[in-house]
């Protein structure tokens, strides 16, 4: 027996070491290959691996943009609306010693005295973000198809909410944000951001333009509750906006709410434009001279 056990001892060690040969001229033989490759083919051939090991969902399979839907728990009367965030405009001006600085709404939003509290998805799709911070309210992300992303902020996701998940319209994403406005009391805050990726290049996109026509018609009826407010659309083009100064009413999206990395900076856009303005901090610019004074 004591012999027996020497011989597996051995046999073991023996196989360890022709495991490992074998291991090293692999490892010696793929770097010979690799090195050999061009950049190209290098990039390629790494591509291959991920795409391999993973391979990426995408629901619905599609390219075509999305229909959103307004969904709400129970009904959403227009008039518990207390103030309403059209995209487009500029929606701050802020002092820097650097210079005075604009914030450019890439979303749309809308406040509530309500007290129906769940975020329900506007769009089906993949869940590629999820983020909190420090017990604050954070973000969801859901990809719809393989080009269109629709973010909603201000939200306290559901804790069994996971990346991956697939989500359909109406699914509870987590909890709307409720806070205290120094015009009104508690409000719900309600807010979207719709995102394409043009091959890595990310832009913003008017969210209201994309609803199904049932919900653009509950949007106007809020709008038409708002007059008050100076609002005439949805999507803000002229006066104090932004989207006067870009083409397509896109503006630069990062692609990190989405979970992704956008292949161009923030300043790089802001170059493309060739108005001299300049990135600030929190997404601000500083350069535009718009009035917006009554904002």
């Amino acid at each position: 027996m004591k012999f027996a056990m020497i011989d597996v001892f051995l046999y073991t060690e023996d196989m360890k070491k022709v495991i490992l040969t074998i291991i090293i001229i692999i490892i010696v033989a793929g770097s010979v290959f690799f090195l050999r490759k061009t950049k190209e083919e290098k990039m390629n051939f790494i591509q291959n691996i991920v795409s391999s090991i993973s391979k990426k969902v995408y629901y619905p399979d599609t390219s075509n943009v999305p229909i959103l839907e307004l969904v709400w728990s129970g009904n959403l009367d227009p008039e518990s609306v207390v103030r309403i965030g059209p995209y487009g405009e500029w929606e701050g001006q802020f002092v820097y010693p650097e210079g005075v600085a604009y914030e450019p709404a890439n979303e749309m939003q809308f406040y509530v005295a309500t007290d129906v509290s769940d975020y329900l998805a506007v769009a089906p799709g993949i869940v590629t973000q999820k983020n909190m911070s420090n017990g604050n309210s954070g973000l969801v992300s859901v990809q719809y198809g393989r080009k269109y992303v629709v973010t909603y902020m201000h939200i306290f996701p559901r804790d069994d909410l996971r990346v991956g998940d697939k989500i359909e319209i109406g699914d509870i994403l987590g909890k709307m944000e409720k806070r205290t406005h120094h015009l009104n009391d508690e409000e719900t805050w309600w807010e979207i951001m719709l995102t394409v990726d043009n091959d890595g290049v990310y832009r913003t996109l008017p969210p209201y333009e994309y609803f199904s026509n049932d919900s653009k018609k509950l949007l106007d009826s809020i709008l038409e509750t708002k007059r008050s407010d100076n609002y005439l659309s949805w999507t803000i083009r002229t006066g104090c906006s932004w989207i006067k100064y870009v083409e397509g009413d896109s503006w630069w999206d990062s692609g990190r709410f989405q979970g992704l990395i956008g292949k161009e900076s923030e300043q790089e856009f802001l170059d493309s434009l060739d108005l001299g303005w300049r990135k600030s901090e929190k997404g601000r610019v500083i350069g535009p001279v718009d009035d917006c004074s009554n904002r």
